[in-house]
């Protein structure tokens, strides 16, 4: 190998080392990001002091959505009346990212919109069923 090509070969493995320390970068941030904004759906009833695992009103009768030819259950009624007073976009977001566990990119994929409208559904779907569970529990 002679000088121009050792050259072009150093030069190009800088780069890549560049490329890769930067995407690694960006990764840790959008995921430091993603943590930081997300709420369990756990705590959105925590104000009322109410554990659906241990509550003696605990449903075990399970409802069925349908979900991108997927069927989701759930066994809270409470949650599963709240879901189904969202509007379907809203509810498969909420379906697909918390029950299932997608991340945000594949939701968007799924569901054929950006990621940037899947995290403004799960916003306005959050927002919506912290409504109608508060109206559940007083």
């Amino acid at each position: 190998m002679n000088d121009y090509e050792m050259g072009v070969s150093h030069r190009f493995a800088a780069f890549c080392k560049k490329t890769m320390k930067l995407s690694a970068y960006k990764w840790y941030a959008k995921r430091k990001k993603h943590e930081e904004s997300e709420v369990s759906l756990s705590l959105i009833a925590e104000d009322y002091e109410m554990d659906f695992q241990d509550s003696k009103d605990y449903c075990r009768i399970a409802r069925y959505f349908e979900v991108q030819d997927m069927q989701v259950e759930l066994f809270d009624e409470n949650l599963a009346e709240a879901m189904l007073h969202l509007q379907p976009d809203l509810r498969d977001v909420v379906l697909l990212y918390y029950i299932l566990g997608y991340n945000n990119e594949e939701v968007a994929i799924i569901c054929k919109c950006t990621e940037r409208t899947v995290i403004r559904r799960k916003e306005k779907a959050l927002d919506r069923l912290r409504e109608e569970l508060r109206a559940a529990y007083e």
